[in-house]
This record gives structure tokens, C-alpha cells and sequence, in this order.
């Protein structure tokens, strides 16, 4: 595989929050080291709109006035981001379901990658009202980056990139080589493996061998680590709160028919509700219009392997 992603159109739903104003931050940084356009994307929801018969309010009236507002706060980030960090800036107002809305515009738009803040996502309010972050990360083709509330992010020196089952470790990587690439980052590549099964070469270490050479061709530093543990989230956690990354790469790959997973979170989303940094999400089926071709190159390779 000798592609990596694109990072020339980057989406930014916005919702004029502090959490998702923080998430902007984050991509505006990127947009400027990748020379990416910036689009801002707000959806609307009337679906709470209601007037009594008799209020003598007109409900299409509050409809205009509420597009008109919401459009000048849009013009007004675009004039503001371009002036401040001269980033090229898209806005677009609209109208609908907000997941789908979200996976059109970002097809359409040909974007490489969604911005979005990581809500929290308790029991309750995933039952009765979902998770729109945990929703856009399990149906989105296109990578995610989910950006803790309370984090500033502003570069990647340091990736966690976990190895657990499943998912090609290769295509992974090349999801976010650009990131690394624009950011002189270091690896710490993390194989996990649950400590009651016995661990035995396979396709996952056939994929770290083809990720290792590739890594030795950019003379890549990175670091390598095993890790036993009896529940890949509760460990990964715990070596990122070790390690303090500036980002974690992780797949998005969810087991289907599993009541655990309604109650206790998959893998996926007990990692992005509970890191203290962003998380880029990486989907199965990427469309391959987002993916650039990419030379060769040759050089050595510094690495550093520990056991845990």
C-alpha cells in the first residue's frame, strides 16, 4: 500500500460551544500545517420549534431570523480565522438529520478528515438520547478526530498507536502518516494482547513486520511495546495516562449483537469518552478518493523495544 490520506479538505461541525469551539482550535492548527481548507459546518434542528396557534408568531419568521443569525456567526469565524491564521475557510449552513448531514457534506466536500469534541457519554444519556460523537465515529468512512473538551491541542509530537485484533496495521498507519509527517511525530506502537490467551505469530505480527519496514524506509523513529492486559480499553488508558500522548490512533472496528457493549461501551467509545487526548478514529472502508499516491523512499531506522 503506497497511499496516504488527504488532508487538503478537513470538516469542523460547530455548534458555537466552548467544547466545540475547542475542537476548531485543534483543526484550524492542522489546517495550517497541511495547507488544508477549513469547512465549518453548522446543521440546523427545528425540531423543537413549536408556537401556540393563537401566540400570533409567525414560526417561519423565527426560522428566517434563526438562519440569519446563525449565518453571520459563521461569516463572522470565517472572516476571523482567515484574518488571524490565514487559513482558507468554507462555511455551510444545513438543514437535516445531523449524523447524516455530517457523512454527506464530508463525501461531498471530499474531506480527509471530521473535527469533532468528545462528549461525554454516560449509560443514561446513551440509551435515552445517544451520542452523536460515538454515532458519527461508528458510521463515519472517513477518519474522526475527537477532541477531549477541556484539551487544547495544537500538535502531535507523540502518537499512541495500540495493536490489538483486527484492522490492517499498514492501512492504519498510512491514515495518518500526513499527521506524522507534518508533525516530526514519534510512535509508540503498543501490541496488546489479552493475558489469558496464549499469543502466537499471525496476520497481526506479519502486518507489524510490513509496518516496520516501511517505518525503517522514512528512518521513522518510533518506539515498540507488548502489553498483556484483560481489557484492551482499561489498559490502553492506563498507558496513555503514562505516556501522555498528544494523540491515539485507534481502529474502528465494532462487534455487532454484543448487549455488553450497550451497557459497558465498546472498545471505541470507552476510549474516546475517557482519554484526556484526542483520539483519530479510523474507519475499515475509506473511500479510496481521499487517499494520494505517494513515492518511495529509503533510509535507516531508530527504535527503541520494551516489554510490559
Amino acid at each position: 500500500m503506497n497511499e496516504i490520506i488527504s488532508l487538503k479538505n478537513i470538516l469542523v461541525p460547530v455548534n458555537f460551544s466552548a467544547p466545540s469551539d475547542n475542537a476548531l482550535t485543534t483543526a484550524i492548527e492542522m489546517c495550517r500545517r497541511h495547507k488544508a481548507v477549513l469547512h465549518l459546518l453548522h446543521v440546523k434542528n427545528r425540531s423543537f420549534y413549536a408556537a401556540p396557534a393563537d401566540a400570533g408568531i409567525s414560526v417561519f419568521r423565527i426560522f428566517q431570523d434563526t438562519d440569519s443569525n446563525e449565518l453571520e456567526i459563521l461569516k463572522h469565524s470565517q472572516e476571523t480565522i482567515r484574518d488571524k491564521y490565514h487559513v482558507d475557510v468554507c462555511v455551510h449552513l444545513e438543514q437535516g438529520n445531523l449524523l447524516r448531514v455530517i457523512k454527506n457534506k464530508a463525501t461531498e466536500l471530499h474531506c480527509g478528515l471530521i473535527v469533532i469534541t468528545a462528549n461525554d457519554s454516560s449509560v443514561v444519556k446513551k440509551i435515552l438520547y445517544g451520542n452523536i460523537t460515538d454515532s458519527l465515529v461508528r458510521y463515519s468512512n472517513i477518519p474522526v478526530l475527537t477532541v477531549p473538551p477541556k484539551h487544547k491541542a495544537t500538535s502531535f509530537r507523540r502518537i499512541l498507536f495500540p495493536v490489538k485484533t483486527g484492522g490492517s496495521v499498514l492501512k492504519k498507519y498510512k491514515t495518518i502518516e500526513a499527521i506524522v509527517e507534518k508533525n516530526s511525530s514519534v510512535l509508540t506502537i503498543t501490541r496488546l494482547f489479552l493475558a489469558n490467551k496464549k499469543r502466537e505469530p499471525g496476520f497481526i505480527e506479519e502486518e507489524m513486520n510490513r509496518l516496520i519496514k516501511v517505518l525503517a524506509s522514512k528512518k521513522q523513529t518510533y518506539y515498540l511495546r507488548f502489553h498483556a492486559c484483560k481489557n484492551y480499553a482499561k489498559k490502553l488508558l492506563e498507558i496513555a495516562d503514562k505516556e501522555s500522548p498528544d494523540l491515539i490512533a485507534i481502529n474502528t472496528s465494532y462487534e455487532k449483537n454484543n448487549w455488553g457493549n450497550i451497557f459497558f461501551g465498546h472498545f471505541v467509545q470507552q476510549v474516546i469518552s475517557h482519554a484526556t487526548v484526542p483520539v483519530i478514529t479510523i474507519p475499515e472502508n475509506i473511500p479510496a478518493s481521499i487517499f494520494l499516491r505517494q513515492g518511495r523512499n529509503s533510509g535507516t531506522l531508530s527504535r527503541w523495544i520494551n516489554f510490559n
